[in-house]
């Protein structure tokens, strides 16, 4: 995920961290290609970037504190449910597919990377959704780049 933070930097200096340049990331997200052809980390910082960017969730505290089950992916949505166990609440929404562009696609990306990593698109397994590895799941810290 350090390799996203890097390209971002470079594709999008800001000076004020509140303010993201979305076309600017979208463009450098695209820029990679084909997601047959990205590296399993090029593929998993593209997907938690497009959920970021979708559910304008924390990269650090939510979205690479994901766990498998997490995420469900029912027909064409994404279904993600958080809970937090310190308050006793939860977040949960729903994502539908982006039809017009479907390399930035935060359902189809996401998809994509269940395949690859191996994962049930209904699991109760309880290991992080993000990993560095095929079998090793990453820090949030290390998600969040």
């Amino acid at each position: 995920m350090q390799g996203l933070e890097r390209d971002t930097r470079r594709a999008c200096p800001v000076t004020n961290n509140a303010v993201w340049p979305i076309e600017r990331i979208l463009k450098l997200l695209r820029h990679w290609g084909p997601t047959a052809e990205l590296s399993d980390s090029k593929l998993a910082a593209k997907t938690a970037m497009l959920l970021a960017l979708a559910t304008m969730w924390r990269p650090t505290s939510e979205i690479g504190a994901l766990w498998q089950k997490d995420i469900r992916v029912d027909g064409s949505l994404l279904s993600i449910q958080v809970a937090y166990s310190k308050t006793r609440t939860y977040k949960k929404l729903r994502i539908q597919p982006l039809t017009s562009d479907n390399i930035l696609c935060p359902v189809q990306m996401t998809r994509e990377y269940m395949d690859r990593m191996g994962y049930q698109y209904h699991s109760e397994e309880d290991d992080q959704f993000f990993r560095t590895q095929k079998g090793k799941s990453a820090a949030p810290r290390t998600v969040a780049g």
